[in-house]
């Protein structure tokens, strides 16, 4: 009895090891048996196996799937994003074309629209006309791009001039030269004095637009939206009012 259990045991290792022994007998019972188990084993092994890879393939097919989605919804919104800074860079540069133009096409009309002399001209050798041609000097500059230069130009207009006609459209242009310049904060400042100092001034809803894009440029958002809601609420028929509505979309996309 203890040799045929001893060579049972054997037996089955040979067969865990790959093979039964030269001397195992085809039809010993307890061989078959072993060799049955075996390939039982074997066979499980195999469909673990085989559910195993299958399933992770199917996580990564919903994952790869997943990543593609994500791609491509950031792909549309940076589309959205793309095309909506191009409008607004469009509309902005429009609106200041025709606010330039008009200030340099009526030099003696106020922000107001009233005549800063009869016949809307100031006198030759008048105040007046000094301050003028030091405004026009300053606007000039902004018009050539040289923002540096009519950012100091339009600080030594108001150092000079400090109060008259057009006192809060020189507080607006430095402003400008400041926001073009990256210069965000100081840029607020400027436009701030357009807002508190000059409320009825036309400038004033340019002023609160761009307050709000330096604030959004300085991570300030609630500052920003704070800004650009008053621009809608206040003027809502206005092209700031259009541009404050695209920024305060813009900053909702991102998260802001």
């Amino acid at each position: 009895m203890m040799r045929a259990v001893a060579f049972a045991a054997a037996c089955a290792a040979a067969v865990l090891l790959g093979g039964c022994a030269t001397g195992v007998q085809p039809n010993d019972p307890y061989a078959i048996k072993l060799d049955r188990i075996s390939q039982r084993v074997d066979r499980l092994d195999r469909i673990l196996n085989n559910q195993s890879l299958a399933g992770l393939s199917q996580r990564l097919d919903s994952i790869e799937s997943q990543v593609r989605d994500l791609r491509g919804q950031v792909q549309e919104l940076a589309h959205e994003i793309d095309e909506s800074n191009s409008r607004e860079r469009n509309l902005y540069q429009d609106l200041d074309r025709r606010l330039r133009a008009l200030e340099t096409a009526t030099p003696g009309v106020t922000p107001g629209g009233t005549s800063s002399a009869a016949g809307g001209q100031a006198p030759p050798g008048s105040a007046q006309q000094s301050a003028r041609e030091t405004y026009d000097h300053a606007f000039n500059l902004l018009q050539q791009g040289n923002y540096d230069q009519a950012e100091k130009a339009f600080g030594d207009f108001l150092a000079k001039y400090p109060s008259g006609p057009l006192t809060d459209n020189a507080y607006y242009w430095l402003g400008e030269t400041r926001y073009v310049s990256r210069d965000f904060k100081s840029a607020i400042d400027a436009f701030q004095k357009v807002v508190n100092d000059f409320p009825q001034s036309q400038k004033v809803p340019g002023a609160l637009l761009k307050m709000g894009y330096s604030y959004d440029e300085l991570s300030q958002w609630n500052d920003a939206r704070q800004a650009l809601e008053k621009v809608v609420q206040s003027y809502p028929q206005s092209t700031e009012a259009r541009l404050a509505r695209d920024r305060l979309k813009q900053m909702k996309n991102r998260g802001h």
